[in-house]
């Protein structure tokens, strides 16, 4: 998993550095590309993908007795993702950015190593989906001047508080904020000075609402571990990376 998510976030970040590498490549006259306008306004519609990822591990103690506990283990399925960004440039390469986007419920699975038992049994089951919002800032980064290159993308790097609202079928919806960091890159569609092309990264740093985490997780494990006396659970990390990957049409004002 972070070595798919590494792999993504090298690959955003070498665009712009791959196009800024190809400065010296000389184009014929009067062939040489825009770059990407700086316009006051930009509304990007999207659609991606939340990729799947893992809440750590857990420990779930059966009574005040237990030595070793149940060890749980659950991975949050992944889910195709639709939303759209508002962009408002304040001044020079700085913007204010606003986010939205919609994730559907993915397949989870839980893996349960039962106290005194080396072999882990899984269950899947419907997930939770989310929605996903975030207001901050956009800095767009330095391109070369004049630009001689071949292609020409306009790199950015999003940082923001951001709010993951989870809901899980037939229960409340559930508060988690967030901090969102992401690396775009931008590229104008032929000389359209209105229309672009652009791809993005984002990772959402979720913490967990602790109380309605809790409580989901004892109704679900509940049925599976037995137990005479309530579940007590212990958690490894509060907090997981919700990674995003998306692309979209940048319609330019």
């Amino acid at each position: 998993m972070k070595k798919l998510r590494l792999l993504a976030l090298a690959g955003l970040l070498a665009v712009p550095a791959t196009a800024h590498a190809q400065a010296g490549v000389q184009l014929p006259p009067g062939q040489t590309g825009p770059q990407l306008p700086r316009t006051r306004w930009a509304v990007t519609p999207f659609v991606g993908v939340r990729v799947p990822f893992t809440t750590g591990a857990q420990h779930v103690f059966v009574d005040s007795q237990t030595v070793s506990p149940t060890t749980v283990r659950r991975e949050r399925g992944g889910a195709p993702m639709v939303g759209a960004e508002a962009e408002m440039r304040i001044k020079g390469p700085w913007s204010l950015v606003g986010t939205a986007a919609y994730s559907q419920e993915g397949s989870d699975v839980l893996s349960i190593t039962l106290a005194g038992d080396s072999s882990a049994q899984a269950i899947s089951f419907p997930g939770s989906s989310a929605l996903f919002t975030r207001l901050g800032v956009s800095y767009r980064l330095p391109e070369p001047n004049p630009d001689s290159r071949r292609f020409h993308p306009a790199g950015f790097i999003v940082a923001a508080p951001a709010l993951v609202r989870t809901h899980v079928k037939g229960g409340p919806s559930v508060n988690n904020w967030a901090a969102n960091v992401g690396v775009q890159a931008t590229a104008p569609l032929g000389r359209s000075q209105r229309l672009a092309f652009q791809i993005a990264f984002d990772d959402y740093i979720t913490f967990w609402n602790a109380d309605a985490r809790l409580t989901e997780d004892v109704a679900i494990l509940t049925p599976t571990i037995p137990s005479t006396t309530p579940l007590r659970i212990s958690y490894g990390s509060n907090n997981s990376n919700i990674i995003a990957l998306r692309f979209g049409a940048s319609f330019r004002l």
